[in-house]
């Protein structure tokens, strides 16, 4: 199985929370899995120095090229899945965001990839019985569409994109297609921040049985600063004291990640002052950048 993570531009705590994952996934994966790192900042992974572990540089020009048309920025997860592919050896791939982390064997997930299904984090439910507004609002302008012979209907479900695998048997056409549906759902004006998610949802589904992986896998979307805090300590406390990564592998393995919480809910207010407060601390790093 080729484990894949696509980490681009210059935003550290990606990066560090890519290769925290990275950690992860060589204690959990099996012998005869590969982790391939796609990036245009290659040398801040020369921490991992593993014979597993391959870093694929990439260039600013061929991410914008991914982006397409629309300028869409996960497109490029969809593209640099594509090259993996193309490029490296004939085995099934398991795509994961940068927050994420393993916290069980693989063996099971790639047991179910060879048996010819895909998989994705989970199942967050039917489109038409959504209770997000924008959801609800996607399926009003999509309902009964077909795109590339995938029809939207009653039954049409959104999974968590954190985790996407696809299963070895015609991976290359599976992935052509949701570049295909994610295409044309582009034209069609809905939030684009969903689009890749449903494309990958869509495609996945109906070609194959799909998966959850949840319960070997954490995303923590809903709790990244309690976690970037969390792992920078880590790093801090194992890497600062130059310890081999055999030893850094030991530490980690100790620590029981899944108490800490990947979900934290916050108020509609908490989140606009949140959003406010993170503004700017961003404006202010600009100025003294200056």
């Amino acid at each position: 199985m080729n484990i894949v993570y696509l980490v681009f531009g210059q935003d550290l705590s990606n990066h560090k929370q890519a290769v925290f994952s990275i950690l992860t996934a060589l204690i959990y994966k099996n012998d005869s899995d590969k982790i391939i790192v796609v990036t245009d900042v290659p040398t801040y992974y020369k921490c991992i120095d593993q014979e597993d572990v391959i870093i694929q540089a990439i260039t600013s020009e061929q991410i914008k090229v991914w982006r397409g048309k629309h300028n869409y920025v996960f497109r490029v997860k969809i593209k640099a899945l594509q090259f993996v592919a193309q490029h490296y050896s004939n085995n099934p791939i398991l795509y994961l965001d940068a927050d994420t982390f393993f916290y069980k064997n693989l063996r099971t997930i790639n047991e179910s990839l060879l048996a010819g299904n895909n998989v994705m984090h989970i199942n967050e439910g039917g489109l038409s019985s959504a209770k997000s507004k924008t959801k609800q609002n996607i399926y009003k302008k999509i309902k009964g569409n077909t795109y590339y012979s995938f029809s939207i209907n009653s039954k049409t479900c959104m999974w968590n994109a954190g985790v996407v695998g696809i299963a070895n048997e015609n991976k290359l056409a599976t992935l052509n297609n949701v570049l295909a549906v994610s295409d044309a759902l582009c034209d069609e004006n809905i939030p684009m921040r969903l689009v890749e998610q449903l494309s990958f949802s869509i495609v996945l589904s109906n070609e194959n049985k799909l998966v959850a992986t949840n319960n070997y896998i954490g995303h923590y979307w809903g709790n990244k600063s309690e976690w970037n805090c969390f792992i920078t300590d880590f790093f801090i406390k194992n890497y600062f004291s130059e310890k081999p990564i055999t030893e850094v592998l030991l530490e980690l393995k100790k620590i029981d990640l899944t108490q800490i919480p990947v979900w934290v809910k916050t108020s509609s207010t908490g989140y606009r002052l949140k959003k406010i407060i993170d503004n700017l601390f961003k404006r202010s790093k600009k100025e003294y950048a200056k």
